[in-house]
């Protein structure tokens, strides 16, 4: 997966996230800052555009905390992106 859907697909799922969950209409702190930390981590991935989607890569790359936030948010959203996005 390119670098660049990969961005796209973890701004809008925090964004819905944040809308959806939390109720907000933009970004709270805590999400922005997610999102630039995600968007630091897959910038400084040694993969590249050759990249496997997380749940293959043989290196978890974000920090514990991350984790335990990503993915919920991740298994949650999952079905309201393929809704939202066409």
């Amino acid at each position: 997966m390119k670098i660049n859907d990969e961005k796209r697909i973890v701004t809008q799922m925090i964004r819905i996230y944040c809308s959806k969950r939390e109720g907000n209409k933009q970004l709270c702190t805590a999400c922005e800052q997610l999102l630039a930390y995600a968007h630091e981590r897959l910038e400084r991935c040694k993969f590249g555009d050759a990249k496997p989607t997380c749940r293959r890569c043989p290196i978890h790359c974000y920090r514990p905390i991350c984790d335990f936030i990503c993915k919920p948010s991740c298994a949650m959203q999952v079905r309201a992106c393929s809704f939202i996005t066409p």
